[in-house]
């Protein structure tokens, strides 16, 4: 997909093609109205947005779980082009997807935290904490982290996606429980005895992976952005503030072809000798651990995903042996 940025939304440059209608459609609405929420937060303050698409839980959490996500839906899209021909079971592992996308805490995280910007809030890494009831912790449910984003958009007046376009719980709780069966390509679900078109279950499972994907697209794309080292202004209110008195900026971590990990302070040497902590926050691999210790903010390209594009010329049975080899020679040398 080619996009165009125009007045800070993105659209696609050409319509999508060989597509179900309603991901080219969600893809189209989506995009629109996520990409200005993505610019208007970055706008209101850079370093709290830098945050929000790094999606770093804490001090020493270098995981994605959008990456996960990501590498189930690169798996579904295999399966899919593998069994062109056994059509239930491409719908068996959509439906997989689907329940994924829907129950997925982070995309829920990542609109919070766009909104709390633009109401002068931080960044945050859990927007929704579990309901505790005599002591017993309990999982906030999807509506209602829905509900709460609704809620907010509303106060501040601003555009965000119809969940409910997508978000069906009878189908995600069918899913999860395997409480459904497959007829010809309709979804019957056993309680309530519902039976959910070819259409219908398509469109439900292609405007979540739109919605999904845009969300995905638009943070790669601004992390993308920051292709080189500089320093940003940090907000006193920011609950990562370096230092009240001295580290006002931070200085930007970039991975050459991915942009933008991570963040260090930025003292200088003197200010160090008179006690100051040196601190940084970032998403790496283990190995660029000693390039970020010893003061490097440009990164080389990834060790692991050239790896990885090596492998895929390879077939199944050398990979097992040649992950160990590249793992030893190459990605931890």
């Amino acid at each position: 997909m080619i996009l165009i940025e125009e007045r800070g939304r993105f659209r696609l440059k050409t319509p999508l093609r060989g597509v179900h209608s309603s991901y080219a459609e969600g893809i189209t609405k989506y995009l629109d109205c996520l990409s200005y929420l993505f610019t208007l937060a970055k706008r209101k303050n850079e370093f709290e947005f830098i945050r929000t698409i790094l999606r770093i839980r804490d001090l020493d959490s270098s995981w994605d779980a959008l990456k996960n996500l990501k590498e189930v839906t690169d798996a579904v899209n295999k399966v899919k082009k593998v069994n062109k021909f056994d059509h239930q079971l491409v719908l068996h592992v959509h439906l997989f997807a689907y329940g994924l996308i829907i129950e997925s805490t982070d995309l829920y995280e990542l609109m919070a935290n766009l909104l709390n910007i633009l109401d002068d809030q931080n960044f945050s890494v859990d927007n929704f904490p579990d309901d505790v009831t005599d002591g017993r912790p309990t999982p906030v449910p999807v509506w209602k982290k829905i509900e709460i984003i609704k809620a907010k958009a509303v106060t501040l007046n601003v555009e965000i996606p119809n969940f409910y376009e997508f978000v069906d719980f009878r189908l995600r709780n069918a899913i999860f429980h395997s409480e459904y069966a497959i007829d010809n390509s309709n979804i019957q679900i056993e309680r309530g005895n519902r039976i959910y078109s070819r259409e219908e279950g398509h469109t439900l499972i292609n405007k979540a992976l739109a919605y999904y994907e845009v969300l995905v697209m638009l943070s790669d794309l601004h992390r993308a952005r920051y292709s080189k080292p500089r320093t940003v202004r940090v907000a006193r209110t920011s609950s990562l503030y370096f230092d009240r008195e001295l580290s006002i900026k931070v200085k930007l971590i970039v991975r050459k072809d991915r942009g933008v990990i991570g963040f260090r302070d930025c003292f200088t040497k003197a200010q160090i000798r008179d006690g100051r902590r040196r601190s940084f926050l970032a998403s790496f691999y283990p190995y660029e651990r000693e390039m970020i210790l010893r003061g490097d903010t440009f990164l080389p390209p990834s060790r692991v995903e050239r790896a990885n594009r090596l492998l895929d010329y390879f077939p199944n049975f050398l990979r097992a042996f040649l992950v160990k080899v590249l793992q030893r020679y190459y990605v931890n040398r």
